[in-house]
C-alpha cells in the first residue's frame, strides 16, 4: 500500500498508528547543536563530516538541507501534476554478494523522478563529491550504462 501524507495523518489521529518516541528518528525538540551520528544516535559534540546540516521535513529525516530542498521541490511538482511521481532512496545493487563474507555492494540515490512523458531521472544531491562517491559513481555507470545519474549541487 502506498501511503499519502493525508493517510498517515488520518492514521495518527485515529490512534491506530503511533510514533515510537524512543526512535532516534522521532522529531523531538532538541538542542540546535545536536546532530545524528553514523550509528543514528544523538551526539551533541560530533560535527558532520562534510559540514552538511541534517533536517526534518514532513516528519522525515534528511541528511542535508540540500536533499530536503530537493524533496520540497519534487513534492510541489508532484502536487502540481508536473511529474507523475518520485521515489526516495532507490537502491541499486552494484555487485552481487555470494555469502556473509562477500556481501553485495549497493548504492542508494536520493531520488528517482518519473516524468509525464514516461521518462525518469535518477538524482543525487551532493554539496561536494568525495573520492568514495566518485568510485561508487563509476561502479554505477559500469553496472547500469543505460541509466543516467544526475548530480545536483544546488536546487
Amino acid at each position: 500500500m502506498n501511503w499519502e501524507l493525508e493517510d498517515l495523518e488520518k492514521a495518527l489521529k485515529s490512534g491506530n498508528v503511533k510514533i515510537n518516541e524512543k526512535s532516534p528518528y522521532h522529531p523531538k525538540k532538541s538542542n540546535k547543536n545536536t546532530t545524528i551520528s553514523k550509528n543514528n544516535t544523538k551526539n551533541p559534540t560530533k560535527k558532520q563530516k562534510l559540514n552538511n546540516k541534517p533536517s526534518w521535513i514532513d516528519g522525515m529525516f534528511f541528511r542535508s538541507k540540500l536533499e530536503g530542498k530537493k524533496y520540497n521541490q519534487l513534492k510541489m511538482l508532484n502536487q502540481g501534476k508536473a511529474i507523475k511521481g518520485f521515489c526516495m532512496q532507490p537502491l541499486f545493487i552494484l555487485t552481487e554478494g555470494t555469502d556473509k563474507d562477500n556481501r553485495a555492494i549497493t548504492y542508494k540515490a536520493d531520488f528517482i523522478v518519473f516524468y509525464n512523458d514516461n521518462t525518469y531521472e535518477i538524482i543525487d544531491t551532493k554539496g561536494m563529491e568525495t573520492q568514495q562517491f566518485k568510485r561508487v559513481k563509476k561502479m554505477f555507470r559500469n553496472k547500469y550504462p543505460e541509466l543516467y545519474l544526475k548530480i545536483e549541487k544546488e536546487v
